[in-house]
C-alpha cells in the first residue's frame, strides 16, 4: 500500500480515534487476513476497532474483471 504520509498519518490517527472500520473480503487468504488485523490493532493502540466481513462470490469477481 502507498500512501503519501499526510494520508497515511490521517489513517492511523482515523484508527486510533475509531474512526476506521478494516474491511475483510472472503478471497483473503488466513495469513493476510491475521496480518492485516495485527497490523491494525498494533496501529490503534488499544482502541476499539471496527472489522467487517465482506463474502465476494464468484459471479462478483467475474463481473470486476469483465468490468
Amino acid at each position: 500500500m502507498n500512501h503519501y504520509p499526510a494520508e497515511y498519518a490521517e489513517n492511523i490517527n482515523a484508527l486510533k480515534n475509531g474512526q476506521s472500520v478494516i474491511r475483510i473480503e472472503s478471497w483473503m487468504p488466513d495469513e493476510v487476513i491475521g496480518k492485516l488485523i495485527r497490523r491494525k490493532l498494533e496501529q490503534a493502540e488499544g482502541t476499539d476497532l471496527t472489522v467487517t466481513y465482506t463474502v465476494i462470490t464468484d459471479e462478483m469477481q467475474q463481473a470486476a474483471h469483465n468490468f
